[in-house]
């Protein structure tokens, strides 16, 4: 997960007593730690705290280019006994100071269980906790960088990589046996639905992509407008239906209304709640005062009563 120049970057950003990086660790002090505190010896140490009074490098915290590694004092030992922890798992943990629970040791405890004592230690236990969670931080957003990437290698080495908007969520990459296969099943909805891949400047319908050229089981008989398509759709909903219980392929059903409004609506009524007033849905959606109008007569008014009542 790391290598040894970006651990360097990071560790050698920081100075204090009891605390060395790199060089500045004696052979003497290597052999200590690395018998003290049960590192293998094909780990590589890059940096360690002294966490002793006396400076003899018996307890403390080493950071090895796989994983950190700890020794304690006999109590702290019999409290918290293990002894280390990988970059891994370490990157999602949560880092504290130890309290009256933790044996009234003066120290920091990483997840539940790995515990650096600084008992003992020159160090402020402040300081110590600021490298790890800037360590941290560059895990996690190395992480993301890395899955990033990955993706652009997979969508770019493979030119049949396409994703699909399906009510609110991003699916693929799939191929496009896979897709036809999705929409032969029924798990995808070619006119409520959106594709899109590489080279391509925007989302289009399923429906609108002829690349595919995807079969549905009852195609029209001949093509029909987008307006007269909605006309159709909406004789299976409920007339008027309520906008704080519909789904986003009911909501695309709405004069004027696009994946992109009604992805916005779902983001109100999951983040801010329910929908209490015409004005709010006009503010989110932006639609033109004819098609608003006709919104109105096929939704319940959000004001009554009824819409501000849990399902």
């Amino acid at each position: 997960m790391l290598n040894e120049q970006e651990l360097l970057t990071i560790l050698q950003k920081y100075q204090s007593e009891a605390y060395y990086v790199g060089n500045k660790i004696s052979t003497k002090q290597l052999k200590i730690v690395r018998s003290k505190f049960s590192i293998p010896h094909e780990e590589k140490i890059i940096a360690m705290v002294d966490s002793t009074v006396l400076k003899s490098s018996k307890t403390g915290l080493a950071f090895g280019l796989s994983a950190m590694y700890s020794n304690k004092v006999f109590l702290g030992e019999a409290l918290h006994p293990r002894k280390a922890i990988t970059y891994e798992e370490f990157k999602n943990s949560n880092i504290r100071f130890t309290n009256k629970s933790d044996g009234g040791y003066k120290g920091i405890l990483i997840g539940e269980d790995f515990m650096i004592d600084l008992a003992g230690s020159h160090m402020k236990r402040e300081l110590l906790i600021e490298i790890l969670e800037d360590l941290q931080s560059f895990l996690q957003s190395k992480t993301v960088k890395e899955s990033n990437q990955q993706i652009i290698i997979d969508i770019s080495s493979n030119k049949e990589a396409y994703w699909i908007a399906n009510n609110g969520k991003q699916l693929g990459p799939y191929n496009g046996e896979k897709i036809q296969d999705l929409v032969r099943r029924g798990e995808l909805n070619i006119h409520y639905d959106y594709i899109w891949k590489q080279g391509m400047p925007q989302w289009e319908l399923i429906s609108d992509f002829k690349e595919l050229n995807l079969q549905v089981s009852s195609p029209p008989s001949q093509p029909v407008s987008r307006k007269q398509t909605l006309n159709q759709d909406i004789r299976f909903l409920e007339i008027p239906f309520d906008v704080n219980k519909a789904a986003e392929h009911d909501l695309l059903t709405l004069p004027g209304i696009d994946l992109m409004k009604a992805q916005k609506l779902c983001e109100w009524r999951l983040n801010k709640g329910h929908i209490t007033s015409y004005d709010i849905l006009r503010e989110l959606w932006d639609v033109q005062p004819h098609e608003f109008e006709e919104i109105k007569t096929m939704i319940k008014n959000p004001n009554h009563k009824t819409s501000n009542t849990s399902s």
